[in-house]
């Protein structure tokens, strides 16, 4: 997969399933500023409730240009989508500290434009590839999907400075826009009103075109409320969640209550184990950077009893 395949073929797609309307589904996103130093997060709210495959995906984050150091320009080439810092992008480098977007494949590029006649970096983060497994979601309850540290700054790192953008037609590279692509829905981008205010951000700025052709943006809160999050009654769930599916290293996986004594273990297609993780957290990690590529299975156990099995592909 190559630059010009996100570049051409995701704007080609932006085009024709925004003119063709085809989901009264929407979906909107905000900002917040994460818990973590030099951190923003990202998330997604539906209008409706639905169960699907994450497949493309837009969103951009602009930030202001006295930040040092300043990032390099350009793309920094198309890569599997799970966490670690974005190779290929040197002086102010994103680093994903949570994936929670099934798409396969993703390609980060970086340009210098003005916004309201202040200059801003340009982060747009382009994701493409259907996801392996279904993505649930509920109506009007916003998910957190990512968690973004920039890395290396050393002078104006004020997160709450950023913003979540969709500049005006796609700014100058033509891709810099807020995108959401479901498999099968097919595009429910909210373009009239692309962004929300939730209990952590600023009220946003929403251009009310019908096609994204006007910018819109929301930023951060300056300060975090001290109010339950929104995400716990996301993630307050009876079953596993293993994330990413696809990766080059990590895996992620969140237990629900009750279930901090649960074994993880990772086996190989043959049986054979070859990663395991016992520590009693409900939030766990396993590294599988050192094994081959290939198609291996993460189990959860409890008393002895299998909880749930997930399939995890390691691509290097």
């Amino acid at each position: 997969m190559t630059k010009a395949f996100f570049s051409k073929s995701l704007v080609a797609g932006f085009l024709v399933l925004s003119a063709l309307g085809v989901s009264a589904q929407t979906m909107q996103g905000s900002l917040r500023k994460g818990s973590s130093p030099r951190t923003v997060d990202i998330y997604l709210k539906p209008s409706e409730t639905f169960s699907q495959r994450d497949e493309s995906m837009t969103f951009v984050l602009a930030v202001p240009a006295s930040v040092t150091p300043a990032p390099t320009l350009g793309s920094a080439g198309v890569t599997a989508n799970t966490t670690g810092p974005v190779r290929g992008i040197a002086g102010l480098q994103p680093s994903f500290l949570e994936v929670n977007l099934g798409s396969t494949s993703r390609e980060v590029v970086v340009s210098k434009q003005t916004i309201d006649e202040v200059p801003y970096f340009i982060y747009t983060f382009i994701f493409a590839g259907t996801a392996n497994t279904k993505h649930n979601w509920t109506a009007g309850v916003e998910q957190k999907m990512f968690s973004i540290q920039f890395n290396g700054c050393t002078s104006d790192c004020d997160p709450t400075k950023a913003l979540l953008v969709n500049l005006p037609s796609g700014g100058a590279q033509g891709s810099a826009y807020w995108y959401f692509q479901s498999n099968t829905l097919g595009d429910i981008t909210n373009y009239k009103a692309p962004f929300y205010k939730n209990e952590q951000s600023k009220s946003p700025l929403n251009g009310n075109s019908p096609n994204g052709s006007k910018l819109s943006y929301v930023g951060a809160a300056e300060q975090v409320q001290v109010t339950k999050p929104v995400i716990e009654a996301v993630v307050e769930k009876t079953t596993p969640t293993v994330y990413p599916t696809v990766t080059s290293g990590l895996v992620n996986v969140r237990l629900p209550r009750g279930r901090e004594n649960a074994t993880i273990a990772v086996f190989s297609g043959s049986g054979e184990e070859v990663a395991a993780n016992a520590s009693k957290t409900l939030n766990r990690s396993i590294n599988l950077s050192n094994l081959a590529s290939g198609t291996y299975y993460v189990k959860i156990l409890d008393k002895d009893k299998e909880v749930s099995t997930t399939k995890v592909v390691v691509q290097k």
